[in-house]
């Protein structure tokens, strides 16, 4: 249990870390941190644009994460033949590709 309260626990609060910064538009383009593509490194408004929706995205993933590993490790101690690792994996996976996808889709109509 304790594994998942640091892994995935402190998984969801990075997510929100890394995501606020880009919500707040204080990320310029770089070659490091942010939703860096050929299109986004190519014009600031571009940029700009596609990381304020890639940060909210994080944030949602992240809260998400957050709230459901406390949930399932909450339900693992009253039901211990409960797969809670298994869990938070696939709620981690798919929180992640669902803010990648969002992201990748919002950037594709700009």
């Amino acid at each position: 249990m304790l594994f998942d309260v640091i892994m995935f626990g402190g998984l969801g609060m990075m997510y929100i870390v890394l995501g606020v910064p880009l919500v707040l538009g204080k990320v310029p383009p770089n070659g490091g941190y942010g939703f860096r593509t050929p299109k986004t490194l190519s014009d600031p408004r571009i940029w700009y644009a596609a990381n304020r929706v890639t940060g909210q995205d994080l944030v949602i993933a992240g809260g998400v994460i957050l709230v459901l590993s406390m949930t399932f490790i909450f339900l693992g101690q009253r039901h211990p033949g409960l797969p809670v690792t298994w869990m938070n994996l696939a709620v981690l996976m798919i929180a992640t590709l669902g803010a990648f996808a969002h992201s990748a889709w919002f950037l594709s109509r700009l």
